[in-house]
């Protein structure tokens, strides 16, 4: 599945303004044509010393023959709880969030970005809350990055990102603005 690395692991430390404050990290696991993905984020933000931000997201996503049949995630948004299940109904997802049924969301992608696809979509989910994004992707071009050809994409709309992947449409990293419009990076390690 394009995406997935050989090594069967991505590793990032996320930067705000060129600060280190958390990991992100995909690990794969690949039986025929099914692929689980296990997504773990965790950033503590620190203020003067004291904790000011944390988050802690850990998510399951189980896709076959290249398309998404569950999503689950727990995740502490700086103290608050969500937990979330998105599963496929034909052409739909069901999405429960919190023990509760929420409106089905279309053939939307999860927001988790390592699958190269992501690149070419126009409606994503958000992987905490299962909240649908309209969005532009765009191929902006290629960037040469420590001797790698990285290609570069832009996600515009309800959701924006930049994101690099390597020839073999592997995440290379991630820029975006953060809710208080520091930079947030995903560098890989």
């Amino acid at each position: 599945m394009p995406g997935v690395p050989d090594s069967g692991k991505l590793s990032f430390t996320i930067l705000r303004n060129k600060t280190p404050i958390g990991h992100h990290v995909y690990s794969f696991e690949s039986q025929g044509e099914r692929v689980t993905v296990k997504v773990e984020t965790h950033i503590l933000y620190k203020f003067l010393g004291f904790p000011f931000y944390r988050f802690d997201h850990n998510s399951t996503e189980v896709w076959e023959k290249g398309q998404l049949k569950e999503l689950t995630s727990s995740t502490n948004d700086d103290g608050t709880p969500l937990e979330l299940k998105v599963v496929a109904s034909g052409t739909l997802y069901e999405v429960v969030l919190n023990g509760a049924k929420q409106t089905p969301i279309g053939t939307a992608l999860p927001a988790s970005m390592w699958p190269f696809d992501t690149s070419g979509t126009n409606s994503l989910f958000d992987t905490m809350n299962g909240k649908p994004f309209t969005v532009e992707s765009k191929a902006v071009g290629i960037d040469s990055e420590a001797g790698q050809q990285l290609r570069h994409f832009t996600i515009r709309g309800e959701m924006s990102r930049d994101i690099w992947y390597d020839e073999r449409g592997v995440l290379a990293h991630v820029l975006f603005k953060a809710r208080d419009s520091s930079q947030i990076r995903y560098v890989r390690d």
